[in-house]
């Protein structure tokens, strides 16, 4: 018979050994367990990437396509086309119609006005029955059980990397998380590579000689920047770079880098006007102030930028803008994983980029 001390650690040993092999056993199990859930969420964010790739291409067929009108929508339309109200609102076709929209969620309430009140443009009940109109702003659609946050936005609400000069282009840049030696270098990189002539620009820039001299070697376009991957090539941009400018700038044709008024913020108009920071905030709560005046006889932001130096304006006027430029359009499609963008050219009817 063995000793008690000896049958003590035996017993001790089995329980190790018992506890270590529950562990073994508990871990695999996890691990078993996780390895479904992992390939489940991969799958669902490959259907979901599927579904949102999708829906752009829809956003982009219902704006280039002329798709045939609902003929509920026509007939509503034709009714609205009436001049007196009470021969609308008495007739048996509206409660038909009534009937007939509302099997689409639509409900026409005409109600209490007066029998010389005139019905109003047809065209403003456009948005109820339309499939997708390409119109600005933010768009909610639900497909199934997933539900998708559509935004587009014009062009012009980000300066344009292919017109914008150098010193605003650094400047923003540096405003946007730069150091100022990375910024400056990537702002001459950026003017090297679309410009033309073979000078480097502001000393820093790099030419067709820098690029020949790599391996494999390439020359510049020396054009427009076309897609944003091109600038994979460029010297200094990497991933977060690359991400960086797509989000900040857009691609346009043209020599007009201005961005819309609506999407200043103090650190961009300081950019661009190459002034500290309050100076354009200053310059920005002024204009918002002028537009609050309701003397219509004056031009209240006018005065404002009147009050600027000649350079002051100059800069002003070539890189902002009051109006809305729809040649070039963001479209971002949003679920609850994902996020697809596409930078899409109105005119020609093209896709200039997707990520």
């Amino acid at each position: 018979m063995k000793p008690p001390r000896q049958r003590g650690f035996i017993l001790i040993y089995v329980v190790g050994m018992l506890a270590a092999i529950s562990a073994v056993i508990y871990h695999s199990q996890q691990n078993r367990n996780a390895i479904p859930r992992q390939l489940e969420k991969h799958v669902q964010q490959g259907l979901q990437g599927q579904e949102i790739d999708s829906l752009l291409n829809f956003v982009i067929l219902a704006a280039t396509t002329d798709l045939p009108e609902d003929p509920r929508y026509a007939r509503y339309k034709d009714i609205l086309r009436r001049k007196n109200l009470d021969d609308v609102k008495n007739s048996d076709e509206l409660a038909m119609l009534k009937a007939m929209l509302a099997q689409v969620g639509f409900n026409i309430d005409l109600g209490n006005q007066t029998t010389n009140t005139t019905l109003k443009d047809p065209n403003s009940a456009a948005n109820a029955l339309a499939r997708f109109p390409l119109t600005i702003g933010t768009h909610q659609i639900k497909l199934g059980d997933n539900s998708y946050l559509v935004d587009v936005s014009p062009g012009n609400l980000r300066p344009n990397l292919n017109a914008i000069p150098y010193l605003p282009l650094w400047q923003l840049l540096r405003q946007l998380g730069m150091e100022q030696r990375d910024a400056q270098q990537l702002a001459a990189n950026i003017i090297d590579w679309r410009d033309a002539d073979s000078f480097r620009s502001e000393g820093l820039g790099k030419e067709g000689d820098h690029y020949r001299g790599l391996n494999p070697p390439y020359d510049p376009p020396n054009r427009p920047i076309a897609t944003w991957q091109e600038l994979a090539y460029m010297d200094g941009v990497t991933p977060e770079t690359l991400n960086l400018l797509r989000e900040n700038f857009s691609l346009a044709k043209g020599t007009v880098y201005a961005m819309q008024y609506r999407a200043l913020t103090p650190e961009k108009l300081g950019a661009l006007l190459e002034q500290p920071t309050e100076r354009a905030r200053s310059i920005i709560d002024q204009l918002r102030q002028a537009e609050t005046m309701t003397d219509t006889t004056v031009d209240h932001r006018e005065r404002v930028l009147s009050q600027l130096g000649d350079t002051e304006r100059q800069r002003f006027d070539a890189g902002v803008t009051w109006g809305i430029d729809t040649s070039t359009l963001r479209i971002t499609v949003s679920g609850s994983d994902l996020t697809r963008t596409l930078d899409y050219d109105v005119r020609e009817k093209k896709v200039i980029a997707r990520w």
